[in-house]
């Protein structure tokens, strides 16, 4: 049936006055670009109206109008204009075409006009379908291929799973069914270690991310039920909630990925830690033990090919990941069967030997020896012995070194003697951090002075003076703790500065304190970094003070290996009674101009020669070149040396030997447990 060009004329007037009100209008007026389009759009609508009643009786010429009909309506999708609008508009037209009928202007059936809308409205629903899908896909590819952590096959099949819907619409996917939420990979993905470890700092998003996935699937499978059964605005309003619940669960993968990235070793000690996976775990640890860069390259190389590896014999129940960082290759165990973890272990050790056998076609067989040290952890026991969470990261600290001297590739470490070792040495070091940490509270340790007396080797040996050592005293035993055991805590707590003014201030009130001092100097050595502090340095002024009054000398210990910006230290020349020891002489050259200004000044008065120099000197003839070259400097700067580590009778002997031979004729100074051990400060104040 054709339409005459009066009726046509009439249909042309619907639409001039549609776009003259849409023109009007605040909201469907910003989808015109260029009003001097509209005439065109008028004339081309017309003619699709006049097309599809001229083809109700011809089944292909139908077919093409329907093609076309979509295309005009994915325009509008592209255009975001809004499928309800698009639904009034389409209804806008219906009813003033049945007024033309009505009004006899329009000699077409009702039928024709009712056949009109529903396909409009159908064509336009499957175009906004495919676009709802069109994007979806677009906006997960480019954020999954931007984001290394969720490109690892399972956020990829997700995307596979838009796909095939997509598919079904087009009428290109014969297979009509569509994967349970259950059974896809995601679903399997949500029940597997990886996502239990990398999701356990967003624990409280882990329902929210499933119940999302359930609802993609859900909408998903009623969206293409109501498309398959012809219902095409159903099936476009199940694929806007399908769409919406497949952007927040999108929303939320990247929250949970994002949080891992941010501290996966911490988020890996919390997992394994949790009371509701940790008695069911068995945890790999795997360190690189050399810091060679081609090895470290190397290490990273093959560990991540070996993360690869073995992240596919059982993804369920196993999962491994690399810090590069820190050189380090985590591999957890999780299965309720002891006797099925202890298959999945020795799988797991065939595996990685297996890997590491083939790489000895490429690599040196001891290289891959050296570079790969392990250890498989009883996580239960660990636990059950007072190491948390917060302990985790020093148990590991702790455990590399373990490693580092092990000869054995993989050491397991059920064997109570070696974990018992690393517990013991990690619960220490987690004391002194909370001491560290809580420097007024000496419930649990109490800093206390010590003293290690320094001798003149010259004519006999006199006592000269005595270096302030710090010790922690343990309540429990009473047992004291050395400085090499614990000092190394005040740097990672960043508490040096606090912890100085403290050994300050003990030595300050045992000297004002004292109605007789033992000692004519006090040697005290500080962190470098303290000397910056002008808390510090006010300190060291009130001590100059009390060295006047109480007539003694106070030698100020700075560590030639660290540079601190000496500069800044003029204040030295200031203060009276206060001298400088260069501590650790020997050990850099970058402070030999910072010297030489000192000593125009007359404060540095002393070179402390580096300890393994002189422990050395016994067992390797090599270092007495490296002495004589020091005392030589001395000599020539005219400082006074002080050998610490003198702990053998054949020490001293060497010490004054090479003296000898150089003819160094200053004050030859020695300290160490040869002389005396270190004594509770009080014997010396």
């Amino acid at each position: 049936m054709e339409l005459s060009q009066k009726e046509l004329d009439r249909i042309e007037d619907i639409f001039v006055y549609f776009y003259k009100e849409a023109l009007s209008d605040r909201y469907t007026s910003t989808f015109f670009y260029s009003p001097e389009l509209i005439p065109q759009l008028v004339s081309k609508q017309t003619k699709l109206i006049a097309d599809f009643i001229g083809s109700l009786n011809d089944k292909n010429r139908l077919k093409k109008v329907k093609s076309r009909y979509k295309h005009a309506f994915k325009l509008h999708w592209n255009l975001d204009i809004e499928e309800n609008f698009m639904f009034e508009s389409i209804d806008f037209i219906e009813k003033k075409l049945q007024m033309l009928i009505d009004e006899e202007e329009l000699n077409l059936p009702v039928e024709n006009v009712e056949a009109l809308t529903k396909e409009l409205k159908d064509q336009n629903a499957v175009a906004y379908i495919e676009g709802i899908l069109e994007q979806l896909i677009f906006i997960w590819e480019g954020i999954v291929k931007n984001s290394p952590s969720l490109s690892d096959g399972v956020y990829e099949k997700h995307i596979g799973f838009y796909q095939d819907i997509l598919k079904i619409i087009q009428g290109k996917k014969t297979e009509r069914r569509i994967s349970d939420f259950s059974s896809c990979s995601v679903g399997r993905y949500f029940y597997s270690v990886k996502f239990l470890v990398k999701s356990h700092p967003s624990r409280k998003l882990i329902n929210f991310i499933i119940h999302f996935h359930k609802k993609i699937h859900t909408y998903a499978e009623i969206m293409v039920d109501y498309f398959l059964s012809g219902d095409y605005i159903k099936a476009l309003r199940m694929a806007r909630l399908m769409a919406l619940n497949g952007y927040l669960f999108l929303i939320l993968s990247i929250e949970i990925e994002s949080k891992w990235l941010m501290d996966r070793e911490n988020a890996f000690y919390q997992f394994i830690s949790d009371p509701l996976f940790s008695d069911r775990i068995v945890s790999f640890f795997f360190i690189n033990k050399s810091r060679r860069k081609l090895e470290k390259e190397l290490f990273t190389k093959l560990s991540q090919e070996l993360a690869h590896t073995i992240n596919k014999v059982e993804p369920d129940r196993i999962f491994a990941y690399v810090e590069e960082e820190k050189q380090r290759l985590y591999i957890v165990i999780i299965e309720d069967s002891a006797s099925f973890r202890k298959e999945l272990m020795k799988k797991l050790v065939s595996r990685i030997n297996n890997f590491l056998k083939n790489k000895q076609k490429k690599y040196n067989k001891e290289t891959l020896k050296n570079l790969f040290k392990g250890a498989v952890i009883d996580v239960p026991y660990v636990l059950n012995n007072g190491i948390s969470n917060r302990y985790l990261s020093l148990f590991f600290n702790n455990l590399q070194e373990v490693l580092e001297e092990n000869q054995e590739f993989i050491t397991y470490l059920s064997k109570t003697d070696i974990l018992d070792r690393v517990v013991k040495e990690t619960k220490e070091h987690f004391m002194y951090m909370k001491f560290f940490e809580n420097l007024e509270d000496e419930k649990q340790l109490k800093l206390e002075l010590f003293g290690q007396p320094i001798y003149n080797l010259k004519d006999g040996r006199q006592y000269y003076g005595v270096e302030i050592l710090a010790r922690l005293k343990n309540p429990e035993d009473n047992s004291i703790i050395p400085a090499f055991k614990f000092i190394e805590f005040a740097k990672h707590t960043g508490t040096t500065e606090l912890f100085d003014l403290k050994v300050l201030s003990l030595l300050m009130d045992s000297l004002k304190n004292s109605k007789n001092i033992k000692s004519d100097r006090f040697f005290v050595n500080l962190f470098p970094s303290s000397y910056l502090s002008e808390k510090v340095i006010n300190k060291i002024r009130e001590l100059s003070k009390i060295a006047q009054e109480k007539n003694i000398e106070v030698v100020l210990e700075l560590t030639e290996y660290e540079n601190i910006g000496f500069d800044s230290l003029s204040m030295f020349n200031s203060l009276k009674n206060v001298y400088v020891a260069v501590d650790d002489f020997g050990t850099g050259s970058s402070n030999y101009d910072t010297l030489s200004k000192l000593s125009k000044e007359k404060k540095v008065k002393y070179l402390k020669i580096y300890g393994k120099f002189v422990k050395g000197l016994v067992e390797d003839d090599s270092y007495e070149n490296t002495l004589k070259a020091i005392l030589y400097t001395a000599k020539l700067l005219n400082k006074t040396t002080i050998f610490e580590f003198v702990e053998s009778k054949e020490t001293e002997s060497k010490i004054k030997k090479l003296a000898k031979e150089i003819n160094y004729s200053d004050i030859l100074l020695g300290q160490g447990f040869y002389y005396a051990k270190p004594q509770p400060l009080s014997d010396f104040v």
